[in-house]
């Protein structure tokens, strides 16, 4: 089985060729129109993921020709872009499209989609849990609640990176909250893809890491191992409050958490996927009255 990637992101295209690497999947590149379809009719893959952001115009004719040549003609195709109208969206189809997915996309249904054009099944941590990200200036802040999924995790590091580089954030600080969330030693592979995944983003420094928690077992992980040196992980908010200097005139803690991290969401960017996943019973509501009254 083998899948041809067309003007994939570095970031996620490196993601997805791990994940499906170990589907035992095939996955070859391709940049550009011409290249691309040179290569299509090289490799003649079983399916072609095509990213569209860069020029929507060529995407069409590439699918056009595609669909013009006989030995091509039937291979599926999943394309993820930006949002595009009605009659663009029916002319893509008609071409042979059999998914079109508007950025930022859910990647378990994104994920499914492949499966199913290979009539397979793939394998998805169902752990359930809710990671968000949002951004204050040069603070980056992370929430998890329910639990440490594999899969969200391993996603986590991409979409760091995707979120400096996009909004040019040259020094980085990242708060990450796990509130209600127990932790034990059948939990430290995971805590430590979580970690590994934030401290190789780029620019962060380990200094600039703090993490509050009410679970002891972060802090013993954390504290055991000499790579995360410089992280802190705190059961309160009041010793890292210089940590959030800009935001230290709100009269309360919960104001601070409030309005320096939580008002400001994460704005609609060019990152190409969404931490949640279409299965997820996201209740953000929630996860903020735990925040306010945990800490």
């Amino acid at each position: 089985m083998q899948i041809l990637m067309i003007d994939a992101p570095p970031l996620f295209r490196d993601f997805l060729k791990n994940k499906l690497t170990a589907e035992k999947i095939t996955v070859d590149f391709a940049q550009g129109n011409r290249d691309a379809f040179t290569k299509m009719l090289s490799v003649l893959p079983n399916l072609v993921l095509v990213n569209a952001d860069k020029y929507l115009t060529g995407i069409v004719e590439f699918m056009e020709n595609k669909h013009s040549n006989p030995n091509t003609a039937s291979i599926p195709t999943i394309i993820t872009g930006p949002e595009v109208n009605s009659d663009t969206l029916m002319d893509l189809m008609h071409l042979g499209v059999t998914r079109y997915f508007t950025k930022p996309f859910h990647f378990d249904a994104f994920f499914d989609t492949i499966a199913k054009s290979f009539r397979i099944s793939f394998s998805l941590d169902t752990t359930p849990c809710i990671l968000e990200t949002h951004i204050n200036g040069n603070l980056i802040f992370i929430e998890i609640t329910q639990g440490l999924n594999r899969d969200k995790v391993a996603l986590l590091k991409y979409k760091l990176a995707d979120l400096i580089s996009i909004n040019k954030i040259t020094s980085p600080k990242l708060l990450l909250l796990m509130s209600g969330m127990p932790l034990c030693f059948v939990d430290g592979y995971n805590l430590e893809l979580l970690l590994n995944s934030i401290v190789t983003a780029p620019n962060i420094q380990k200094n600039d890491i703090k993490i509050l928690t009410k679970d002891s077992f972060t802090k013993e992980l954390v504290d055991g191992h000499s790579e995360y040196n410089g992280i802190q992980v705190e059961t309160s908010i009041i010793p890292i409050l210089n940590f959030l200097a800009d935001s230290s005139g709100a009269s309360e803690i919960s104001d601070l958490i409030s309005e320096s991290i939580l008002a400001k969401k994460e704005e609609r960017s060019p990152c190409i996927v969404d931490l949640r996943f279409a299965s997820d019973e996201d209740d953000r509501r929630m996860a903020i009255k735990t925040v306010r009254k945990d800490y």
